[in-house]
């Protein structure tokens, strides 16, 4: 993948279990990105020092800051401007894993690739709500050999996934879009927090969630792994995830 996919990741960690479970995660995604280019972005000064020091131990190609904006669109923006690759995973720092071989990841980052397309999520493939799995949703599929193709007037999913492969272009895109936009929607999330990239980008009754979002985001080439690639890692307490306070 070196050369064609970037990581991109802007996080906080300020829970000790969750500090610890991102020293144990790290080495285990270093096995499938170690040869890519790693951008992040530390967004608080908490256990900048331990971040900065596993990321380093582990991350040949590190390219790292510390910029505290509040605003988790801007951030990404900013930070890509600086990706040389054309496609971007926006990976979890603190919570999942890689699942599955080297071989299969690249196949699927390969085909996503070769079609053309803008947007892949990777996760609830194959747990929660089983895209890629339920066959439920196939009536929207165009079905190749590792991922299914699916324009973008039928998604599936109901709304941009932080976490997903992005064209880097059509990422930049939609960050702008995003910026210029987002108050006019009630805002349900503090802008810091990438869940207020998943609330902007909400469709509905099949439709993006404004008129000058369908427009933006008609007939574009998404896709969805035909299995799950990400495994979910989270610190729990009394059968509870801990979260992260992101205020």
């Amino acid at each position: 993948m070196k050369d064609k996919l970037a990581i991109v990741q802007n996080f906080v960690i300020k829970r000790e279990e969750r500090l610890e479970t991102f020293n144990r995660v790290l080495p285990i995604q270093k096995k499938y990105f170690g040869d890519c280019n790693w951008y992040v972005n530390y967004n608080t000064s908490e256990n900048l020092g331990k971040v900065r020091e596993t990321l380093e131990e582990n991350i040949e190609n590190l390219h790292f800051n510390n910029d505290l904006t509040k605003d988790y669109g801007k951030i990404v923006q900013n930070m890509i401007k600086d990706v040389k690759e054309d496609y971007i995973f926006i990976y979890p720092a603190d919570d999942c894993v890689i699942k599955g071989t080297v071989e299969y990841l690249n196949n699927l980052i390969d085909e996503f690739i070769h079609y053309e397309c803008e947007l892949m999520q990777m996760t609830r493939i194959d747990d929660v709500t089983c895209y890629g799995t339920d066959k439920k949703f196939f009536k929207n599929y165009d079905t190749r050999k590792f991922l299914h193709l699916v324009n973008s007037s039928k998604w599936t999913t109901q709304c941009v996934s932080s976490v997903s492969v992005f064209e880097k272009n059509f990422l930049d895109e939609i960050l702008t879009f995003m910026d210029d936009n987002y108050y006019e929607k009630n805002a349900r999330f503090h802008r810091r927090t990438p869940h207020s990239f998943e609330s902007f980008f909400q469709r509905g009754n099949g439709n993006w969630s404004s008129k000058k979002m369908d427009e933006l985001l008609r007939d574009r080439q998404f896709a969805i792994p035909k299995k799950g690639v990400l495994r979910h890692e989270e610190p729990t307490k009394n059968g509870s995830p801990i979260k992260e306070d992101l205020s």
